[in-house]
């Protein structure tokens, strides 16, 4: 029975790292020296945290990848580092994953940064919301089974002002009068986090 679980350890074995085991008798150093080497020691499992954490820190979603497979990537940094124990809070991973989009989501992000709440939602609640989002701000509409990887978000002239307002009453449920009377896109920003 030793002899079975030994030969079946070390066919296991890649054969570059073959030669590192053969030499050991007992199925169960092979088996320690195994973890050892490639589940890692804790020196290699801090490093793979710190890895991990570099990894969540400069997450970005190009815009030819779309939502769908940052959000793939994402849950995958944040399984690892689950395993690891050293996952994020909900609202610094919604917030990663909301500076992480394109630049062609600026305003939905911004819009829902501002709007608060984001520790409350799950990662995944914060990627439904998205996928089911769509706005066209032109023609002031909104369909919510829509994929949000074709929303449109054409602002020129004048229309900047209505469209950002109507954005920012879609989304936070205020009053249309009070958004539009905001000059600029950072004056839009900052009306989420004003107390009046």
């Amino acid at each position: 029975r030793e002899s079975k679980a030994r030969t079946t350890l070390l066919q296991s074995i890649p054969d570059d790292h073959d030669a590192d085991f053969h030499y050991m008798d007992d199925a169960w150093d092979i088996w320690n020296a195994v973890k050892t080497r490639f589940v890692g020691n804790v020196e290699s499992k801090k490093m793979r945290k710190s890895m991990l954490k570099q990894e969540f820190l400069e997450f970005r979603i190009g815009e030819a990848k779309g939502l769908h497979k940052g959000y793939d990537r994402m849950q995958k940094i944040l399984s690892q580092l689950n395993q690891l124990k050293a996952k994020p809070d909900a609202e610094d991973i919604n917030l990663k994953f909301l500076r992480a989009l394109p630049s062609s989501w600026s305003h939905v992000a911004l819009t829902l940064k501002f709007k608060g709440g984001l520790e409350l939602l799950s990662f995944d609640d914060l990627y439904y919301k998205l996928k089911t989002l769509k706005v066209n701000v032109k023609g002031y509409t909104t369909f919510p089974q829509a994929n949000l990887d074709q929303a449109i978000l054409h602002l020129t002239g004048n229309a900047i002002e209505k469209g950002a307002a109507k954005i920012y009453n879609l989304i936070t449920g205020a009053d249309t009068e009070e958004a539009s009377t905001a000059d600029d896109a950072g004056e839009f920003a900052l009306m989420g986090v004003t107390s009046e």
